[in-house]
C-alpha cells in the first residue's frame, strides 16, 4: 500500500468513525431508549428494572426481596415486619443476583429470594460472563456512544413509528421509578387484563404437582394465552439444558450472605397448573424435582410453594397462568415472615 493510499484509507476510516459517533450520540441523546438521561418522549420499549435498581436501593429499607418478574409485582409496602426494597427483575439469574448483592448488600437484616426452575435452562438463558453489577449500568459517555444503545434507539424509534405499545410511557416511568421496582405494564407487553378480581386466593398445600389433561385448553385461557404458552414451551422448557454453573452461583450467594451475617429465606416460586403441565409435556418433570433436591443441599430450609394451593389458576392474572397476582405474592412473603425461624 502506497503512502497516498494509506492516507486515503485513514481519511475514510476516520470519517466513518466520526460519522458513527455523530449519528450515535445524536440518536441516543434524542431517543434515550432507557430514559437514562430523562429525555425519553416516545415511551420505554425495553425492560429497565436492572438499570433502576441503583435508584431503588437508595430508598430507606432494612430488607431485600429478589427474584424474577413473578416477584417484581409484589408491593413492598404491604410486607410485614421489615421495610423492603423490591429488587426483583425479569428473568433474574443467580449470577446477576450474586453480583447485585455483592455490590449493594450492607446492613440489611433479611434477604428473601424466590427461585424459578425455568431460569436454569442455559440454552435459553446462558450464564452471563459478569465481573461486577456495574456491567449492567451505563456511564454517561458509554450510554451516548454505545452501539447496543444505538441499536435500541433505532428499534424503539421503529416501534414508535409503527404505533406499537411501549412497555411503559414516560408518565408511568416518572410515577414508578422510585417505587419498589419499575413496574412493566403487562397489558402492553403480554396483552392480557391486569384486573385482580379473579376470586379468592388459595394457598392450601398439595402433596404433588398433579395435573389431569391439558389445563391450557380450559376456557380460562384465551387464544393469546395459548400463544404465550406455545412460546414458553418452545423457549423455556423444550431442549432444557440444565446449568450446573448457575447452581454454583447459588452457593456463592449463600456464602456472601453468611459472611455478612445477613439472615435469608429462600423459596421455590409457585408453579401454575399450566406450567406444571408444560414441565411434564416437555419431559422435564424428573429434572424439576432433581433441581429442587440440589437446591435443598445448598439451602436445607428452602420453602417449597411450587406444588401448592398457590398453583390454582384463580391465583394468577386472568388468562395468564405464569405470573401470580400481587396480593398472592404478598400472602406468600408474609407467611414466610410470620414463620421466620
Amino acid at each position: 500500500m502506497t503512502n497516498r493510499h494509506f492516507k486515503a484509507y485513514l481519511i475514510v476510516l476516520g470519517s466513518t468513525v466520526s460519522l458513527y459517533f455523530i449519528v450515535a450520540i445524536s440518536t441516543n441523546w434524542l431517543i434515550d431508549p432507557f430514559n437514562e438521561l430523562g429525555r425519553n418522549r416516545i415511551g420505554l420499549f425495553f425492560s429497565t428494572q436492572r438499570q433502576a435498581i441503583q435508584s431503588i436501593i437508595k430508598m430507606d429499607h432494612n430488607a431485600l426481596l429478589l427474584g424474577s418478574s413473578r416477584i417484581q409485582e409484589i408491593p413492598a409496602s404491604e410486607l410485614k415486619h421489615y421495610q423492603f426494597a423490591n429488587l426483583a427483575f425479569p428473568d433474574a439469574k443467580a449470577e446477576e443476583e450474586y453480583f447485585l448483592l455483592k455490590k449493594y448488600l450492607r446492613n440489611e437484616k433479611l434477604v428473601i429470594i424466590g427461585l424459578d426452575f425455568y431460569i436454569f435452562n442455559d440454552r435459553q438463558f446462558p450464564v452471563l460472563k459478569m465481573n461486577d453489577w456495574s456491567d449492567h449500568l451505563f456511564g454517561r459517555l458509554e450510554y451516548l456512544t454505545s452501539f447496543n444503545v444505538f441499536k435500541s434507539s433505532i428499534i424503539a424509534l421503529y416501534k414508535w413509528h409503527m404505533k406499537q405499545s411501549p412497555s411503559m410511557t414516560k408518565d408511568e416511568w416518572e410515577d414508578n421509578e422510585l417505587y419498589s421496582t419499575v413496574q412493566m405494564s403487562k397489558k402492553a407487553v403480554l396483552g392480557f387484563n391486569q384486573s385482580t378480581e379473579s376470586g379468592s386466593i388459595s394457598g392450601e398445600a398439595k402433596e404433588a404437582c398433579d395435573t389431569q389433561g391439558d389445563p391450557i385448553l380450559d376456557e380460562y385461557y384465551n387464544q393469546h394465552s395459548r400463544d404465550l404458552y406455545g412460546v414458553l414451551e418452545n423457549n423455556h422448557y423444550r431442549r432444557f439444558h440444565f446449568s450446573n454453573e448457575r447452581m454454583e452461583y447459588l452457593k456463592k450467594i449463600k456464602q456472601l450472605l453468611e459472611s455478612h451475617g445477613t439472615r435469608y429465606i429462600v423459596f421455590f416460586n409457585p408453579e401454575s397448573d399450566a406450567t406444571h403441565f408444560l414441565t411434564k409435556k416437555t419431559g422435564n418433570e424428573e429434572l424439576f424435582f432433581h433441581w429442587k433436591e440440589l437446591v435443598r443441599k445448598i439451602f436445607p430450609n428452602v420453602k417449597d410453594f411450587s406444588c401448592s394451593g398457590y398453583s390454582a389458576k384463580e391465583n394468577y392474572f386472568p388468562g395468564d397462568g405464569f405470573h401470580y397476582q400481587p396480593e398472592v405474592g404478598v400472602k406468600i412473603i408474609n407467611s414466610l415472615l410470620d414463620n421466620e425461624e
